[in-house]
């Protein structure tokens, strides 16, 4: 294929699906540091942790005296004893609890306040489930044919020893669209890996099928689906939390999701205090009414192909790397605006200009003596 017919193919991909990666690039930009700076706008700290943290049972009676409406899905308690236990309904309402007094702190949904709302827009929560998460994954893999496939064929120089130019601006054009085309190119050769690394990693939360691709390397088998066998009522969650501190002592988060049937398990994860990054995530699946161990699988007993997904994660979230991984990630991001811009501009220009030189060749009419309209 040649050029000329690449470049249409490249243009109306950008300027369809691809105005959703701006989208996501820009919510995505917002979000890179939300772990440093949600603490500093919305403070839920207490002032130094206790000796004596309030039992975990007792602050959920609380939380749920003061939310009574609805199921609660999960809790989640942090290692850190100033932060405050998490405590979410399974419409997304969250209450933070200080662990120390039982006070409930803050009062947030998932999808509100500033964060809230960029991911609720990243993760394209403003259509229905799953179309949103389908939206959103179609997005990424255009991204990856814009990157590419179309993006490299434009890009890569037709003469080797120009390849280095590629990365270079040039200076001497200072505005236009050569200026903007040379912006593309320079920013597109720069971002473009931290963009294709991000779009990859999105795809296994927007499609199923690829979860559950990976979930199939290095696995065993088909796992037996967990059901507790005992009858009776369901365990505190303190006996959960004990358990979990046995099996994994100090962990740095856990995550304990409540049971709405009899027949479910006890399902909990927890990042271990050695765990190799922020999603390396261990499963616990408890018996519900008596809380006997079904399942226990640490991070690193998992399947390749599940460790692998974990990793993807974490590196989507850009919390691989400390801050140089997040420099990158927005970086990355405010690259993919900085093309979505230089792109529509030349576009535009170049929409104009035509039409503008369309009406310069366009024949003069003017009125004849009996009134016709005839071309000077």
């Amino acid at each position: 294929m040649s050029f000329r017919s690449i470049l249409p193919i490249h243009r109306w991909a950008a300027l369809t699906v691809g105005l959703l990666a701006l989208v996501s690039a820009f919510t995505g930009a917002g979000m890179v540091f939300r772990k440093q700076l949600d603490p500093i706008i919305y403070p839920r700290t207490t002032a130094s942790p206790c000796a004596a943290p309030v039992v975990l049972d007792a602050l959920l009676a609380a939380a749920q005296k003061a939310h009574p409406q609805g199921k609660v899905d999960y809790v989640r308690i942090l290692r850190d004893t100033r932060q405050p236990v998490e405590i979410r309904w399974m419409n997304k309402d969250t209450l933070y609890v200080d662990r120390c007094s039982g006070k409930i702190v803050a009062e947030q949904n998932r999808y509100a306040g500033i964060f809230g709302i960029l991911e609720w827009i990243h993760r394209g929560r403003w259509l229905p489930e799953p179309a949103g998460d389908y939206v959103m994954g179609i997005s990424a893999i255009n991204l990856l044919f814009l990157l590419l496939a179309a993006g490299l064929y434009l890009w890569w120089p037709r003469k080797k020893q120009r390849f280095l130019d590629n990365f270079k601006l040039n200076m001497k054009l200072r505005k236009g669209p050569p200026f903007d085309m040379g912006l593309h190119r320079t920013i597109g050769g720069w971002v473009a890996l931290a963009l294709a690394v991000s779009a990859t990693t999105a795809l296994p939360n927007a499609f199923p099928i690829v979860r559950n691709g990976l979930a199939a390397i290095g696995s065993s088998g088909a796992d037996r689906k967990l059901h507790s066998t005992r009858s009776g009522p369901a365990i505190p969650v303190s006996a959960v939390w004990s358990e979990i501190q046995r099996l994994t002592p100090n962990p740095r988060e856990v995550l304990i999701h409540l049971t709405h049937k009899p027949a479910d398990p006890l399902e909990s994860y927890i990042i271990a205090a050695d765990a190799p990054h922020a999603n390396a995530r261990t499963y616990l699946y408890l018996d519900s009414h008596d809380g006997h161990i079904l399942k226990f699988t640490p991070y690193a007993d998992m399947g390749l192909g599940d460790r692998l997904y974990y990793w993807m994660l974490s590196i989507h979230t850009g919390e691989v790397g400390g801050i140089f991984g997040q420099l990158l990630l927005a970086l990355g991001c405010l690259g993919a605006l900085v093309l979505g811009f230089t792109g529509i501009r030349t576009w535009l220009r170049r929409r104009a200009n035509r039409s503008r030189a369309a009406s310069r060749d366009r024949p003069a009419v003017t009125m004849n003596a009996t009134g016709k309209q005839v071309a000077s």
